[in-house]
């Protein structure tokens, strides 16, 4: 569910997406971020769509330290006119849904538009103050989004034994079996399992009580016949983030000239290969206390029946080449390449 706040105008009185954050910055004495990509994008003048004088016609923002789902503008070009869509979302912080409510009457105010539309049924225009007064003076409207998602996220749990993924531009949290039973969310309804949720999304996203911690960096491998894997790269004497995967990357030895093997451990056996060293944030995400160097090794053996060799791995898999016009077999390493990082 999500609550789209309209503007109509036209293309030449939408301001330049700097001088909009600027002001905002300005209403919540703090820096609005954008999405790392389009936070680039701004910063060396990219423009995606040519028509679109910022980098996208989506763009999303948020508060640090305040976010669970953002805010989106949505930008669509109607020939003459150009309409302007806020998205206010579900289980969004009440900061979040200030941002959106707070952006819709800046631009309104910056284009000269006749008014905001709230919802897209209703076509009651709204001067910034009414607005203001309607969704913030008021917050039945926030919890009532609120309880929509929370009441998705339960169905898909309960009834499909789904894992949702939510979250923004901030980073993602998964909330499915394992997160729902240890919260006892099932004790809870309307406003206080929105609230429960919230936190629990909020606390994952920001990884409360790790911040300390390094975000571990994917690896792509590739085998040598177009087979691939990602997988996060775990090192000893380092307490790590782990976000959302299906591998983990271990070595007995990363820095070795003779190149030690690499090993894959499935992400479902990390519990089983650490025990008491993982702490869950939901139920894809968890951070993993540092394992000393000097039992690394000693480690790494003693999980050996848990791990696969990257090569051999990579061997099993099928191959994406199905007219069979392979690499030559006298290229047989395993290359690695470093997925860009997002930092959350």
């Amino acid at each position: 569910m999500a609550l789209f706040l309209e503007i109509e105008t036209t293309l030449d009185l939408l301001p330049e997406l700097p001088a909009l954050l600027e002001g905002l910055d300005g209403t919540f004495g703090t820096t609005i971020q954008l999405n790392t990509t389009q936070a680039l994008d701004l910063d060396c003048g990219v423009r995606k769509i040519s028509w679109c004088p910022w980098p996208n016609e989506r763009v999303e923002m948020f508060v640090s330290g305040a976010t669970t789902r953002g805010t989106d503008i949505l930008l669509e070009n109607r020939g003459h006119e150009l309409l302007v869509r806020i998205c206010l979302k579900a289980l969004a912080t009440w900061t979040d849904w200030q941002l959106g409510v707070e952006t819709a009457c800046a631009l309104c105010d910056l284009t000269h538009a006749a008014g905001i539309l709230v919802g897209e049924e209703e076509r009651q225009l709204h001067d910034p103050e009414e607005l203001r007064r309607l969704l913030l003076d008021d917050d039945e409207a926030y919890w009532k989004e609120c309880e929509g998602g929370a009441m998705g996220i339960r169905r898909a749990i309960l009834k499909q034994g789904e894992t949702v993924r939510i979250g923004g531009p901030a980073g993602l949290a998964a909330i499915g079996p394992r997160t729902w039973g240890r919260l006892s969310a099932d004790n809870h309804e309307g406003d206080s399992l929105s609230e429960l949720l919230l936190d629990t999304i909020q606390s994952s996203i920001e990884a409360r009580g790790f911040e300390g911690f390094h975000l571990a960096n994917p690896m792509i491998l590739d085998g040598r016949s177009g087979q691939s894997v990602v997988a996060l790269l775990v090192a000893p004497d380092r307490p790590t983030l782990l976000r959302d995967t299906e591998f983990l990357l271990l070595s007995e030895n990363l820095e070795s000239t003779a190149g030690s093997p690499l090993y894959l451990l499935p992400a479902n056996d990390i519990e089983r290969a650490f025990p008491g060293m993982v702490s869950w944030l939901d139920d894809r995400n968890c951070a993993l206390a540092a394992i000393p160097r000097t039992s690394w090794q000693r480690q790494i053996e003693a999980i050996r029946p848990l791990l696969s060799e990257v090569d051999a791995f990579l061997d099993q898999q099928p191959s994406p080449d199905s007219s069979g016009n392979n690499k030559s077999s006298k290229d047989t390493t395993t290359v690695r390449r470093w997925l860009p990082h997002k930092f959350w």
